[in-house]
Formats: C-alpha cells, sequence, structure tokens
C-alpha cells in the first residue's frame, strides 16, 4: 500500500467505521423483518444447486455432499452487483468437478453495500488529500463493501439451518460443513449440520 492509499484509508476510516456501526443494526434490523422473505429467495437459489447434485449423483457424477461452500465473488464488488456463489460439493470440495452451484443476491444488503453519500467522503478526503480521483474513490467504496460483507457469516448460518430439510434432499453425509469465505480460497466453516 503507497503512502497516499494509507493517507486514504487513515482519513476515512472513523467516518465509515461509524457508518458500518450504524448500518450493522440496521442491516439486522431489516433481515429480522423480511427473514421468510429472504429466506425464500435463499431457498430458491439452494434448491437449484440441490437439483443439480441430486442428478449428479444418480449419474454417479457425485459422492454424497459433505460441504456447502458460499463465496463472496471480488468481481461482484467491483459490478456492484454483490452476489454469492452456492456450492454443494463432495468430500473431494474444490476437487469436485461436478459443478452443483448457483448465484444469490442477497437483495437485503443492497442498500447498504455503497455509500450512498460519496461527495461527503469526497469532501471529507478533499481537505487532506490532494487531486482525489475516481479510481481512488470507488477503492473506498469497495473497502466499505467488503467490510460490511464481514456480517454475512452471521445470517447465513440462520439461512443455512432454517434450510436443513432442503439440504438433506442432497444425499448428504452424517455431518456437512457450510462455509463462507472468498471464492476459491480457504474459507472457514460457519455451520455444521447433522444428518
Amino acid at each position: 500500500m503507497t503512502t497516499r492509499e494509507q493517507k486514504i484509508v487513515a482519513s476515512v476510516e472513523q467516518y465509515l467505521k461509524e457508518r458500518f456501526d450504524e448500518s450493522a443494526q440496521q442491516i439486522t434490523d431489516d433481515f429480522n423483518a423480511h427473514f421468510d422473505e429472504i429466506l425464500a429467495g435463499f431457498q430458491k437459489v439452494l434448491n437449484a444447486c440441490v437439483q443439480k447434485a441430486f442428478v449428479q449423483q444418480h449419474q454417479s457424477d457425485k459422492g454424497r455432499l459433505k460441504f456447502v461452500v458460499i463465496s463472496l465473488l471480488n468481481s461482484s464488488l467491483i459490478t456492484q452487483s454483490y452476489e454469492l456463489k452456492i456450492d454443494l460439493f463432495d468430500e473431494r470440495m474444490y476437487l469436485d468437478g461436478n459443478e452443483a452451484s448457483d448465484y444469490w443476491q442477497p437483495s437485503f444488503m443492497l442498500p447498504y453495500l455503497q455509500i450512498e453519500d460519496m461527495e461527503a467522503v469526497r469532501k471529507l478526503l478533499s481537505g487532506r488529500i490532494p487531486r482525489i480521483t475516481d479510481y481512488e474513490m470507488l477503492e473506498v467504496q469497495y473497502g466499505y463493501a467488503g467490510t460490511l460483507c464481514t456480517l454475512y457469516p452471521f445470517f447465513l448460518k440462520k439461512l443455512v439451518h432454517h434450510s436443513k430439510r432442503l439440504i438433506s434432499q442432497a444425499n448428504p453425509e452424517s455431518e456437512v460443513l457450510v462455509l463462507f469465505g472468498n471464492y476459491m480460497e480457504k474459507a472457514p466453516y460457519i455451520a455444521k449440520l447433522q444428518f
């Protein structure tokens, strides 16, 4: 990170922390208020994955379900679609060459993932950083969205537990691990489902 980038981060750090703290509570409240609707959208996408896995298992192309991996796509931060990829894997995990996946856009997060008043951020930075560029403003936006994405595990854990019956249709092993992280990187587990 260059000195200029460090200055930018330091200049907006407190402002973004305050926005994060405010948004985290609002997101949680929205999630709880609209849980049934959010769950239905999540399960629609998960069902598509389960159906793919089921077909692959009956064609002997996939073993029993061992992992549900939900991935944050860095490209979706750039495109501002903020989609998550849901994959169902057998014991081979990433070596499972038969894809049973789909994409889910957690729309309840969308209003919060963008800094609506980028002009306020630009003004905050302009007094400290000469000639702030649009690219640098986008970097601030990506960083903020990435920080808010740290809330996903809490929400996903609840959604997955409410989807256990659906997941059971994918011929699971006795224990299925649910992982969350960046796409194709090491992802910690956020839930264990017993079947």
